[in-house]
């Protein structure tokens, strides 16, 4: 057994060398999974299934990965098995895994000595189902790999009597693995379940691949192509036929809906149920030259209930429960690209301007959302954007402004992951967050993708939030939060970042998991709030330097995850200096993105310029000039 483990440890190196560079097609924006855009394991997920070692884990579309969910053993048995070509063998080793997709890769793994089952010392039984501990996949991948040197030794001060320990360390001399708890780095977490999005990372660190970055959704958002012919062409005038609900009920794949000057008066809900395909989006827009309206008569809202779908250049108003609202009725919903429409002046609510949520008691899915550049307003006793186990949003660009007094700016909470907010500028929003990653919702709207967590792998960054009087940015219940090279300007008394316990989807509450804040700049105007807060219990918390311009204050009492501000690192500007920060450090009258670039652009050679943390993808501003890759700016505005 252990000379063929080492004959085929010999032909795994081989073909390592032979991966190092994978000849990959060309990948669209997001590249071959919906639900992993963002992830800062994506480049080795990508690796690893240019090299067949992961094919999804939704078949047969496999259009997801999983990112968030444990790893089983079963799995594991798979990705080793395609990653190391091991070859079959007739030896059934194990009595419990005949119903196992993964009986066969089961069984090769025994063959080759790299499991020994899960009930010592009989050994007859794999546990196919379980999830794969940390210290478990070290051992996996240490006999796998057959590595030896545990170099100091002791690496990690959680393993101690593990009957990992050796393995860990052996792994981390290998350099496979750094920690657990960045940027300390202390701790293993050899208990803890392995990530599907970390094991991607492990796998491609071991076998020596080079990440494979998609175009970002980000960047590119995921939007109709340019070149894309219409099968037809329809043109709807008011008070003429077709109407938009006609023109609604009858759209084919690759129709462009073209909407003339004018009110569009809607009674009752506006809906569009039809799908398009990823090469024939069916695309709803103002026609050439026009200005039109939809106005909701007080009577409903506009919902997009297919798929492949784009709004454009449109003004909707007077919506009843919400005025635009994506959701399924009976199948996935995925592919919605929403652009340069105004959505304002909600009817009656409770609602949002922006609502995309899932189907639960039809099972459907919502996601690959693209909201960009759109003017969205004035909702009712909800967020303006509001999010509820959405798998994978960009929301880019847009002016969020002025919502109900006790309401958000915008939300993406009940398991909502993969969500990026980048560039908006979110402004007068009143007595509640202006910005919040995950929240609190009850357990019949969960994602079942992520039920532990209302967030998972949500960033904000570039972002300018100002004018608001309660906390710039609320985290609630988010494993895997990064906050980043945002500019917030406020008269708040209240905590410029605030840490909340969120629900999870057996009722139960979710903390916060490896959450990194920093490189913001902050510049209180009056009021006198606190830097940070924590109100939920404990959170694995990371603060890198921001500038602090103003007067803030430490809480009264010490809170999880939160330290003394400032730190070391931090920039402090006093409160009779703001104006070397940034342009016009005020926020009276602010009216959109152009007015806060124009004010909040930093001073040339000001405090704010060099002074933020080296972010890995962190490559351009909110305004798209590339950002220092030694020495970045501070806040949303990298050019003076």
């Amino acid at each position: 057994m252990v000379a063929r483990l080492h004959l085929l440890l010999f032909i795994s190196l081989l073909l390592v060398g032979s991966l190092a560079a994978p000849a990959v097609a060309e990948l669209g924006p997001g590249g071959s999974f919906v639900d992993d855009d963002g992830n800062v394991h994506e480049g080795f997920i990508e690796a690893i299934a240019a090299e067949g070692i992961t094919r999804g884990c939704n078949p047969p579309v496999n259009d997801k990965y999983c990112p968030a969910a444990a790893v089983t053993r079963g799995e594991m048995a798979a990705f080793l098995v395609r990653a190391l070509a091991l070859p079959v063998t007739r030896t059934d080793y194990f009595n419990d895994d005949s119903s196992s997709v993964f009986q066969a890769d089961i069984n090769a793994l025994a063959e080759a000595g790299i499991t020994r089952g899960c009930n010592p010392p009989s050994n007859d039984r794999f546990c196919p189902a379980d999830a794969v501990s940390r210290g478990q996949m070290a051992a996996f991948l240490v006999r796998a790999f057959a590595y030896t040197d545990p170099g100091q030794g002791d690496w990690f001060t959680d393993d101690d009597g593990s009957v990992f320990e050796a393995d860990i360390d052996r792994l981390r001399q290998a350099g496979v693995t750094n920690g657990c708890n960045p940027p300390a780095n202390t701790l293993y977490c050899p208990n803890a379940d392995v990530r599907r999005d970390e094991m991607a990372s492990f796998l491609g660190r071991v076998l020596g691949l080079s990440p494979v970055f998609p175009p970002a959704v980000g960047e590119s958002c995921v939007r109709p192509g340019t070149g894309q012919v219409p099968a037809r062409q329809i043109t709807v005038t008011p008070g003429q036929s077709p109407t938009l609900g006609e023109a609604f009920a009858d759209a084919r794949a690759g129709d462009h809906i073209l909407l003339e000057s004018g009110t569009h008066l809607q009674t009752g809900n506006l809906v569009i149920n039809r799908s398009g395909t990823a090469a024939s989006w069916i695309q709803i827009k103002a026609a050439p030259g026009a200005d039109p309206i939809i106005d909701l008569n007080s009577s409903g809202e506009f919902r997009v209930s297919g798929s492949y779908v784009s709004l454009q250049d449109v003004d909707i108003r007077n919506g009843g429960g919400n005025n635009l609202h994506i959701a399924p009725d009976t199948t996935d919903v995925h592919h919605i690209h929403v652009a340069d429409t105004v959505i304002h002046d909600l009817a009656w609510g409770p609602g949002a301007a922006i609502k995309i949520n899932r189907n639960n008691p039809a099972g459907a899915a919502v996601g690959t959302i693209c909201l960009e550049n759109n003017d969205v307003s004035e909702a009712l006793s909800n967020a303006t954007i509001d999010g509820v186990g959405v798998d994978g949003a960009v929301v880019i660009g847009n002016d969020i402004h002025d919502n109900a007094v006790g309401s958000h700016g915008i939300f993406f909470k009940g398991g909502s992951a993969d969500i990026l907010i980048e560039g908006n500028v979110i402004r007068g929003i009143r007595g509640n967050a202006a910005l919040q990653l995950g929240g609190s919702t009850g357990a019949s709207f969960w994602n079942p993708l992520y039920p532990a967590w209302e967030g998972v792998d949500q960033v904000a960054r570039n972002n300018v939030i100002a004018d608001f009087d309660d906390s710039a940015v609320e985290i609630r219940g988010v494993d895997g939060a990064v906050v980043y090279n945002n500019t917030i300007v406020t008269q708040s008394n209240f905590a410029i970042f605030r840490l909340q316990v969120g629900d999870n989807a057996s009722g139960g509450s979710s903390g916060n998991g490896d959450v990194h804040i920093s490189s913001n700049l902050v510049i209180g105007t009056g009021g006198d709030p606190q830097y940070a807060r924590n109100d939920g219990g404990s959170a694995a918390v990371v603060f890198g330097p921001q500038l602090w311009a103003g007067t803030f204050h430490n809480s009264g009492a010490a809170t999880p995850g939160i330290p003394t501000f400032p730190q070391a690192g931090d920039v402090v500007v006093g409160a009779g200096a703001l104006g070397t920060v940034v342009t016009n450090p005020t926020v009276t009258g602010l009216t959109g993105i152009a007015d806060a670039v124009v004010r909040y652009t930093p001073i040339a050679g000001g405090p704010a310029q060099g002074a933020a943390e080296v972010l890995e993808g962190v490559v351009a501003d909110m305004l798209g000039a590339t950002r220092s890759i030694s020495a970045p700016t501070m806040g949303a505005i990298e050019d003076a």
